[in-house]
């Protein structure tokens, strides 16, 4: 009798384990039937260019703000400011680099064209009341002054017109109106300023 109540008691504990086991399984497949299977796909960041980026523009010269570029000399025949200050009176005026000689009045002219205002020169005079005459740049067009030659206590002398001054020789006349204003109406504010060399 004994051994029958343990053979019962087994029994009922093995099936007591079936049941376990089987109703864990048919309930883990219950709650599961056919549940779909989440996949997580991966995070994918989206592409720089679906952002609005600011770009700034490229620096170049032409951006940046331009600098006045240097005056360059518009020709050789405008020396440098100073240069009256060189001038040697005591020269004969043959060899004044000033001196032109027999050059026209409209080679003066086409000349002086190329320089600076009161850019000046000294001619031969063309006209027989005279023997010289200064080329004037101004800032319009270009004068021509009559230098008159007169009789002095000193002897031969040369002066403009309308001036009372009279000078011994025509590189004593230019040296002066380097540094005083000529005496003519419209031309009062001006001096003779820059040289313009003969072309050799």
């Amino acid at each position: 009798q004994q051994q029958q109540q343990q053979q019962t008691l087994r029994q009922r504990n093995w099936s007591h384990k079936t049941l376990v086991s089987t109703s864990s399984s048919s309930s883990t497949s219950s709650s599961f039937p056919s549940s779909p299977i989440l996949k997580l796909s991966p995070l994918t960041l989206p592409s720089s260019s679906s952002y609005p980026t600011l770009k700034l523009p490229p620096h170049s010269p032409s951006s940046s703000p331009t600098k006045p570029s240097p005056p360059s000399p518009t020709s050789p025949c405008a020396p440098l400011d100073g240069e009256v200050a060189k001038l040697d009176s005591s020269l004969p005026l043959e060899k004044q680099s000033w001196y032109h000689g027999s050059v026209s009045r409209q080679q003066a002219e086409a000349q002086l064209q190329r320089c600076r205002e009161a850019s000046f020169l000294v001619r031969d005079s063309e006209s027989g009341t005279s023997k010289y005459s200064i080329a004037l740049k101004t800032s319009q067009s270009c004068v021509h002054i009559i230098v008159a030659q007169t009789k002095s206590s000193k002897g031969l002398g040369y002066t403009l017109d309308q001036s009372s001054c009279i000078f011994s020789s025509i590189p004593e006349l230019v040296y002066h109106y380097c540094t005083h204003r000529l005496p003519f109406t419209g031309a009062e504010h001006m001096s003779l300023q820059h040289p313009v060399p003969r072309l050799h």
